[in-house]
């Protein structure tokens, strides 16, 4: 048998052929093998013969098989040196020509796949879903668009055609790292999300603010860190999310890889996407609140809008507002001016300044914003495209503010997780509108969630939320003596939406109904105004309330049908699609598409009639005039010829990896091959034939092939060929002997007969006795005869046959030669002497034997063993180190010239053949030192630190845990750090409840607190806070009625109620329409403005309203 090795080698970039041919392993008989074939070795690397970049590529033909190389040395490569590998019978070729440049797509996607394991696979779990639709991500400022990253030098990944639009990611990391990027079509519908473990956020790392309030400082840390930052972030963005989505997805051309790839960055399809929460402020203030309720509230002066709570009921986030009389004349009042805090870290103040300007601070400074976003630790400002100023605070909290017409107007934005954890103006954001009116103190106005109360119950509940000093977090200006009390006056009544239709205009109230068409906030605010423009404003600033509302609830229609579609060239296929729609409204099926092969009716009923194989592009969208849905289609087209068979199951993506558009495979019948089964199918190219070059392919349709005849001398059926044996046909000429070989048969002639000269069929005898020395020797004659001779004894001589006379003539160890006369003895190999004695061949030849090998002497020879520790043919060393015959334990073998040494490894002790472990623990107890235990291991030892304890350069250092939030959490509580440990305790103002600190409530007894029966207790994290109510003045402690003190400056009488009070006037007289602490003679009559209107007349004469019946 003839056999070789043959290894394929390749780290994904470089690939070698690696042949063995072992010595004496090719036997080929190749005398006896036909010369039509001769071997060839070498290499094909697949490229196009075309491309020829370098000498041996991309085919190689080995020299050893070359034209003019022997037959013996194309059959013998083991008997040769081997291409580039200088050793006889190994070979090594290089099978392409790529260099350190080159990539490998898919090794580099496995590379990333198995480096990127997610140890905390929940960061995934914890980024928000995609919004469902474009417009829900451009009101959600949880979300930001992804064409601003190219400004920051981000790179950007290549994804489908149908993805490119429009694109939104999550504006901040989660706690736990990474967000989601969001897809949408051009039709606003979410194509897909995507979750990304390293989403960039480069904004997070500005400081616009910086760099105007200390330019010098702001550079300094623009080219030291933030520079240094974004260069981090753009490394890590490309060689964890762009790079490998390209290299599994886009250019492996595997779908294997891409699924791969989507285990560590999956999908996201909106599943479980709920919509943050609106709270609305505008105008002469009217608010929406969290949960939706609409009212009106026209207190003066600084109040809470929202607060916000965590678990602890801590404080995280506070809102307050600024109103103003609306002008010097009226009792209406705007919003001039909002604060905002969050973690009691930074403060952002919207104030209003002239008439549709506002101005922002920054923990009381004034801020100009730049054009593009600027990022505040825990926030983000920046303008919109309507010139709003847009905060944005971590954890899914925005406020956005614009100045209109002398007033600001804002959207508050609330995460949903922040159910349950709010109070203020703008409600409890719960989803239940009757506990939206509730006071400071939780007591709830009785509201059924759709009739208001009585405006001047609201507006008792809406004064219980002003701020005090100590609670308000706007900035005053000291130096120019500004305080709380600059803003705030609990002297001021607003007048009411009744009041004011009772002492408004007829016709001012006719044209502001129809400025406002029916809209009473309109109304409101042109009645308390007198100001057409702000009641424009204000029904502007409602119908782009609700449209942002209507658009944030509006979700796509569900859509149900196929996603792939199958067919053949010129074959239609029909397919349905059904939609439902949350609000039952009208869906209308259409396509985005770049074909005209394939349509679908508005009902849903979509053709594919494909008249060519060029691809096509399409996705079904499905609008229900708010949103829309769209599903990408993936379509499959047979295209196969010639009776080819489809195979829908095989499919070939005709561009990358990304596509929609695929191609089916074929099946093809015998006669025909390609992709789809056009091409002639060379069954020539099996090389069945016994001459291949004489092949003849039968053309499509019929199927096979043809075979030349056989090469002469050798007879068959031009596939199978063997050799004609002439001389067993007896068809041969020779005259004697026929011997047969493959091209034909020679002659040979017998014994005393040669091969004539001239003809090598014939033989001519051999005339023994013309020799000059007779072969009868002397004293006889030699006679030829044809073939032999034969010799005859001269007269009187007779020949002896020493040799059989006598079998002891010559030695043991010889053989007997009988001569004409005589006779001679030949010794056997490997005696000599006249007695053909043994030769010991050892001591007559020292080098007899190789080096390193013992010679023993045998009767008529001798043997060579080699020396313990040599071996092979040449006795040459046996590294017993490599194959694996030491006997070494716990041990480095070291190979020697006929042995090997053991030398035990570290941590080990013996003679090198047995070797056990030190147990360093034992032998040195302070090996690790203080507060730290040690662990023996094989062969070393390890130190692990005592609880309480961290490794710091070598040494067990103590654990301050105090410096850490994770200790001692929850309100109140303070961590005393020991060597060592730990411990926990409350502080001033907190009970220890389960082992935790909570919050005594001072104001639950008055036993615990000191504050007057006229103020109200308000409990902070530790203590409490006393504060008069509105009407009444003091420190909290004492408290002392306004009306009393006759600082109401009321003309007539003084009334108080919880949260302010209110004039009235003696019988007689009125309220004064523009001072409401004054009275004026002539009292209004008794029926309101709307009862006049249904059953009487209203009548003004001499500024007397008179009602007639």
């Amino acid at each position: 048998a003839s056999t070789y090795q043959a290894v394929l080698v390749t780290d994904g970039i470089y690939s070698f052929c690696l042949m063995y041919f072992a010595d004496g392993g090719m036997n080929w008989n190749y005398l006896s093998i036909p010369s039509n074939y001769l071997p060839k070795m070498g290499y094909f690397s697949g490229e196009s013969s075309s491309y020829s970049p370098a000498a041996n590529f991309p085919a190689y033909n080995d020299p050893q098989t070359s034209y003019g190389a022997s037959i013996q040395k194309r059959y013998t490569p083991d008997q040769y040196i081997g291409q580039n590998t200088n050793k006889k019978g190994y070979w090594a070729y290089r099978l392409e020509y790529n260099s350190g440049y080159t990539a490998n797509y898919r090794k580099q996607c496995l590379n990333w796949y198995y480096n990127d394991i997610n140890s905390y696979p929940y960061w995934m779990y914890y980024s928000r879903p995609c919004p469902c639709t474009y417009w829900q991500a451009v009101f959600d400022s949880s979300y930001r668009q992804a064409n601003i990253l190219p400004y920051y030098g981000i790179p950007q990944k290549y994804t489908d055609w149908y993805s490119q639009s429009y694109t939104f990611q999550t504006a901040f990391p989660t706690w736990f790292g990474g967000g989601t990027r969001c897809y949408y079509s051009y039709w606003g519908s979410l194509t897909y999300g995507e979750k990304e473990r390293y989403l960039p956020t480069p904004w997070t790392y500005e400081n616009s603010w910086l760099r105007w309030y200390d330019p010098y400082y702001y550079y300094s840390w623009y080219y030291s860190y933030y520079q240094s930052q974004l260069q981090t972030i753009r490394r890590q963005y490309q060689e964890q999310e762009v790079d490998p989505y390209n290299n599994c997805c886009l250019y492996s051309g595997s779908s294997y890889l891409c699924s791969l790839y989507r285990q560590r960055r999956p999908y996201d399809f909106c599943v479980g996407y709920v919509p943050p929460r609106f709270g609305f402020l505008f105008g002469d203030p009217h608010i929406n609140t969290l949960d939706g309720v609409q009212y009106t509230f026209n207190g003066l002066g600084e109040f809470t809008l929202a607060n916000v709570r965590n678990e602890n009921n801590t404080l995280i986030f506070t809102l307050q507002g600024r109103t103003a009389k609306a002008g010097n004349d009226t009792q209406a009042t705007n919003f001039v001016g909002l604060a905002a805090m969050i973690q009691n870290k930074t403060t952002v103040e919207w104030l209003l300044q002239d008439k549709n300007t506002t101005i922002v601070k920054i923990n009381g400074t004034a801020f100009t914003l730049p054009g593009n976003s600027t990022q505040l630790d825990t926030l983000t400002l920046e303008k919109t495209e309507k010139n709003e100023i847009m905060a944005t605070f971590d954890g899914g909290i925005s406020v956005t503010v614009s100045a209109k017409v002398g007033a600001l107007s804002f959207t508050t934005m609330f995460d949903v997780i922040y159910k349950n954890k709010t109070e203020g103006l703008l409600g409890v954001f719960n989803d239940d509108k009757t506990d939206d009116l509730m006071a400071f103190n939780g007591t709830k106005l009785k509201f059924d969630g759709v009739k208001l109360p009585n405006e001047s119950l609201i507006f008792e509940i809406g004064m219980t939320w002003k701020t005090t000093p100590l609670s308000s977090i706007f900035n005053y200006n000291a130096t120019e003596g500004e305080s709380w009390y600059t803003y705030n006056n609990n002297s001021f009544v607003p007048l009411f939406y009744d009041q004011l239709l009772l002492t408004s205009n007829l016709s001012l109230i006719n044209q502001a109904n129809e400025t406002c068409k029916g809209n009473d906030e309109c109304i409101f605010d042109i009645l308390s105004t007198k100001s057409f423009e702000v009641g424009e404003s204000t029904l502007g600033s409602v119908a782009a309330a609700q449209e942002q509302s209507s658009t944030m609830n509006s979700f796509p229609p569900n859509v149900t049908g196929p996603t792939t579609l199958q067919t053949k060239l010129f074959e239609s296929v029909t397919v349905f699609y059904t939609a439902t729609d949350n609000n039952n409204d009208t869906v209308i099926f259409s396509l985005q598409k770049d074909s005209s092969d394939i349509n679908i009716t508005e009902n849903g009923m979509l053709v594919w009639l494909p008249t060519s194989s060029s691809p096509v592009n399409v996705s079904v969208i499905a609008n229900n005039s708010k949103t829309a849905t769209s599903i990408v289609l993936t379509l499959v087209l047979c295209n196969c010829t010639n009776n080819g068979s489809c195979l829908y199951n095989s499919q070939l993506s005709l561009g990358n990896e990304t596509t929609t558009f695929m191609v089916a495979g074929c099946n093809c019948s015998a006669a025909w091959t390609g992709m789809y089964c056009e091409e002639d199918f060379d069954a020539c190219k099996q090389n069945q034939c016994f001459d291949n070059t004489t092949c003849k392919d039968k053309k499509a349709p019929d199927t096979g092939f043809t075979c030349g005849p056989c090469p002469p001398s050798l007879t068959g059926d031009g596939i199978t060929c063997t050799a004609i044996n002439e001389c067993f046909l007896n068809i041969s000429t020779c005259q004697q002997i026929c011997n047969n070989n493959v091209k034909g048969y020679n002659c040979s002639c017998g014994k005393g007969y040669k091969v004539n000269s001239l003809n090598s069929s014939l033989c001519d005898d051999i005339d023994e006795c013309a020799n000059i020395t007779s072969p009868c020797g002397i004293n006889a004659n030699c006679t030829n005869v044809p073939g032999n001779y034969s010799c005859a004894c001269l007269p009187g001589y007779e020949d002896i046959n020493e040799c059989s006379m006598n079998e002891t003539v010559c030695p043991d160890q010889s053989l007997c030669n009988n001569t004409n006369g005589s006779y001679h003895c030949d010794c056997l190999k490997g005696f000599d002497g006249a007695n053909c004695s043994d030769i010991n061949e050892c001591l007559a030849n020292s080098t007899i034997c190789p080096l390193n090998a013992n010679c023993n002497n045998t009767i008529g020879s001798f043997v060579c063993t080699c020396k313990v520790g040599f071996g092979g043919e040449n006795c040459t060393d046996i590294d017993e180190c490599t194959l694996g015959t030491y006997n070494c334990s716990w041990a480095d073998c070291v190979n020697t010239v006929g042995s090997y040494n053991c030398i035990c490894r570290t941590g080990y002790t013996g003679d090198g053949v047995v070797c056990e472990d030190i147990n360093e623990c034992q032998t040195n107890a302070s090996i690790c030192g203080a507060h730290a235990s040690c662990n023996n291991t094989l062969g070393s030892y390890e130190c692990h630190c005592n609880d309480g304890y961290i490794l710091v350069n070598g040494t067990c250092k103590d654990v301050d845990e105090c410096s850490s939030p994770e200790y001692c959490k929850g309100a109140g509580r303070s961590c005393i750090n020991t060597e060592g440990s730990y411990n926990c305790s409350c502080q001033q103002g907190y009970q220890s409840v389960n082992e935790s600190c909570t919050d005594i409530n001072e104001c639950l007894s008055s036993g615990l607190n000191n504050c007057s029966k006229h103020a109200i207790c308000t409990n902070v994290a530790g203590s409490f806070l006393c504060e008069c109510m509105v009407n009444y003045t003091g420190n909290g402690v004492i408290c002392t009625d306004e009306c009393l003190l006759n600082t109401t400056h009321c003309e007539h009488n003084c009334t108080s109620f919880l949260g302010g009070h209110i004039c009235s006037c003696k019988d007689g007289y009125k309220v004064n329409v523009l001072n409401s602490s004054k009275c004026d003679g002539n009292g209004i009559c008794v029926f309101t403005y709307l009862h006049c209107l249904l059953v009487g007349t209203l009548i003004l004469e001499s500024d007397v309203w008179s009602c007639f019946i």
